[in-house]
């Protein structure tokens, strides 16, 4: 064996055992304010899942320790820290955690920094962005509906939605969501946020 290749090898051990004193030293994500883990909590919420289909199929190993739990509808936070709202029932907070966890997987930020500025047309990128809030919202609702909760923060059309066939409720909440770019009836104002942050 060569001094080179000896020395190549001394170095990789080195760096290995480095790697966790660095994981150790990594700034922890921030959480929202007024926003605290309960890692119990966090499970419970998580067991809710169990057998239903919308929401094992967007967990991850590593869910339960990106959550926490304040006050508000819920929002995910690049990280990713998923906040969940600590007023609602387990069974409430899970169907939220499958919305964020669709945000997650698909991105959130779609009409923000480089797209933008790239001069793409703000109303295509706040379209796309409203596909992927109704396709979220859906999600929700559906596991509301599997768990048979009686939601403390109720959709507006929540139970007209749910009476339609299943490939035919996003773009009900989708139709929705144009309309209604202020918000209202438990939806966020995500129209008017969405054109703001392409204006940016």
């Amino acid at each position: 064996m060569s001094r080179r290749y000896r020395t190549a090898i001394s170095w990789v051990k080195r760096a290995l055992l480095l790697l966790p004193w660095l994981y150790a030293c990594e700034s922890p994500v921030a959480l929202p304010s007024g926003c605290v883990r309960d890692a119990s909590r966090a499970r419970r919420v998580i067991d809710t899942l169990a057998g239903i289909a919308d929401g094992e199929v967007l967990l991850g190993p590593d869910t339960a320790g990106q959550i926490c739990f304040g006050s508000g509808p819920g929002t995910y936070l690049p990280g990713p820290v998923l906040a969940l709202p600590s007023d609602t029932s387990d069974e409430e907070a899970a169907a939220r955690l499958v919305h964020l966890l669709h945000h997650v997987r698909h991105g959130r930020g779609l009409v923000a920094g480089e797209r933008a500025r790239a001069n793409e047309d703000c109303d295509a990128l706040v379209d796309q962005a409203l596909r992927e809030e109704a396709i979220a919202h859906v999600l929700e609702m559906q596991v509301r509906e599997s768990l048979g909760v009686t939601p403390a923060r109720p959709f507006v059309n929540e139970a007209s939605v749910i009476a339609l066939p299943r490939d035919a409720r996003a773009d009900a909440v989708l139709a929705h969501l144009r309309d209604h770019p202020e918000g209202g009836g438990g939806y966020e104002p995500l129209g008017r946020d969405y054109r703001e942050r392409c204006g940016r």
